[in-house]
């Protein structure tokens, strides 16, 4: 099972088998403190944003590397990646947390500053029940599944 669903209502084993999934990518026996923290705020907006339709759950990356790879989350100690949150619709990804701008980082030509954009777009998050409900605009979902 790729999956571990916060709740009773959702029950599918892999990340195809509903409509809209938000899971929380996470390295889980050796958690960062950023997982660990995040952990809860994930399972508090789960508890009001569930429906048949829409499920949250998480994807335990130490025994499921192929999915940080599929997904390109970075897996290193160093990474800005851990925890990512990504919202899947019908197994293909639409949103995600930590987000990433691609196109203002084209436009950039020194590799420096891209790379210094780049970090400060993905630690500029504030991991709040708020950002989670906003980047992935939980309440037109709530309302239309």
């Amino acid at each position: 099972m790729y999956i571990f669903y916060f709740g009773a209502l959702c029950s599918v084993t892999d990340l195809n088998g509903l409509k809209y999934n938000l899971v929380l990518f996470a390295a889980l026996p050796q958690p960062t403190d950023a997982c660990r923290n995040f952990e809860p705020t994930v399972a508090k907006t789960s508890l009001i944003y569930t429906t048949p339709d829409v499920c949250f759950g998480k994807v335990d990356l130490d025994q499921y590397p192929m999915l940080a790879e599929e997904y390109d989350i970075s897996l290193s100690p160093t990474s800005l990646d851990l925890p990512t949150l990504i919202l899947l619709k019908n197994g293909k990804e639409i949103s995600r947390l930590p987000q990433r701008i691609t196109e203002d980082l084209d436009r950039i030509k020194s590799k420096t500053l891209r790379d210094v954009k780049d970090t400060w777009d993905r630690l500029g998050w504030d991991r709040s029940m708020q950002s989670i409900i906003t980047v992935f605009k939980l309440e037109s979902l709530h309302k239309t599944t």
